[in-house]
């Protein structure tokens, strides 16, 4: 279907035969270029040296006709990258190669897989779990490729997906991306955050889980150091299923991030900033706790926080209960592993405020120390990781 465009790689033949352990095979038999766009950038990298940008000039407009050829004929690539383009080094001419990912495209757009592309050519709203995408995901790659033909190395690096923004968050137009895609309130104009539920069709209205957060949150809305929820709407995904959006105030960072910077630049946490944080911390969990509410997730993920003004808010009330006397039996299975209580890891199902009281001093620790004291990937790895400290020591003789 794209043999007629000289951007595109030519398909010869294709022939059936055996391979050496008598296996049926077929081979595709392609025109022969004699290097590829990514080997030809190393050449320039390994000599310090910079590709003319003439030459750059020549390669993409090639580049952008060829993909314009394969829209046009309604066909996504899915995995343009340096290395699938194909190239003559004497003359300059450039092919685009290796359409195993493409697929045919249509309107109104089908539903694909996210897994595509070379994770450092991968568009943003891939990464972020789209299914529903068009011709901007190539055009993005395109874009990856003509920095790369610019600077001789990739701009978006990464292992993975959470690594690629942490690497390059000094390129301006991914933090104008990152603004340009915020939510806005209508009205004041103002960012808010919004948290997706989505509302399975087997279920009778919306989840008791959600309305039992919504409960609480409307329920701890006075209190200045807990997250305000300013609405909640119901709308379509983008694949035509209905889902609930919370509607948060906005915050600039959380607190794991915020300790991460530091941990990043070797500094520690002045004094008095930690006293800042910790007594706004104190201040909403007492409200909860006064409330009948226990959190049961904190943790400096789910603290918000403004490094400018320092205001700290509590947020994530998602496996918040209201509790009342006597207690109640609840599960265990609370709070991610490295804040959890002792009792809770003993497999304790009545239980109290004091499980999060935990979280805080494990919280605490943190903030002092720029790392978690209590780390591990099972409940069994966390006293092996820290026997050095004396007071899990001490508790052990108590709990005996």
């Amino acid at each position: 279907m794209l043999a007629r465009d000289p951007h595109i790689v030519r398909l010869m033949d294709v022939k059936q035969g055996l391979s050496k352990d008598g296996k049926t095979v077929l081979y595709l038999v392609f025109e022969y270029m004699d290097t590829d766009v990514k080997k030809y950038i190393r050449s320039f990298r390994q000599t310090g040296d910079n590709i003319p940008l003439q030459i750059i000039k020549i390669l993409m407009y090639q580049l952008c006709k060829g993909i314009a050829f394969c829209h046009g004929h309604g066909v996504l690539h899915r995995d343009l990258k340096p290395y699938n383009l194909l190239m003559d080094p004497k003359t300059m001419r450039l092919k685009i190669a290796d359409l195993g990912l493409a697929r045919a495209f249509t309107l109104p757009m089908k539903k694909y897989t996210h897994e595509i592309v070379t994770l450092w050519y991968r568009a943003p709203e891939v990464l972020l779990g789209a299914t529903h995408y068009s011709t901007a995901v190539d055009m993005w790659s395109v874009g990856c490729v003509f920095a790369e033909l610019v600077t001789n190395q990739a701009i978006l690096a990464g292992d993975s997906e959470l690594q690629r923004p942490h690497h390059h968050s000094h390129l301006n137009f991914l933090i104008r991306l990152e603004k340009i895609l915020r939510p806005r309130e209508k009205t004041t104009g103002k960012i808010v955050a919004l948290k997706k539920t989505r509302l399975h069709e087997d279920e009778e209205g919306v989840p008791s889980i959600t309305l039992r957060e919504i409960s609480i949150l409307r329920m701890l809305a006075r209190d200045p150091h807990i997250v305000r929820l300013m609405d909640v709407k119901q709308g379509l995904s983008k694949d035509g299923k209905t889902v609930l959006y919370l509607v948060f105030e906005y915050m600039d960072t959380d607190v794991k991030k915020y300790i991460r910077s530091f941990r990043q630049t070797g500094d520690n946490i002045p004094l008095q900033i930690i006293k800042i944080l910790m007594y706004q911390l104190c201040k909403g969990i007492a409200f909860c706790h006064g409330h009948g509410v226990l959190h049961r997730d904190l943790k400096p993920y789910n603290l918000l926080m403004d490094p400018k003004t320092m205001r700290l808010k509590i947020a994530d009330l998602g496996l918040a209960r209201a509790f009342t006397l006597p207690m109640k039996k609840y599960t265990h299975e609370i709070v991610t592993l490295w804040y959890r209580a002792p009792e809770v890891l003993l497999g304790a199902t009545h239980y109290s405020t004091a499980v999060d009281m935990w979280s805080v001093g494990c919280v605490f620790a943190e903030l002092v120390t720029n790392q978690a004291i209590l780390a591990g990937d099972s409940e069994l790895q966390r006293p092996h990781h820290h026997s050095h400290l004396n007071f899990l020591i001490r508790l052990e003789k108590i709990l005996r």
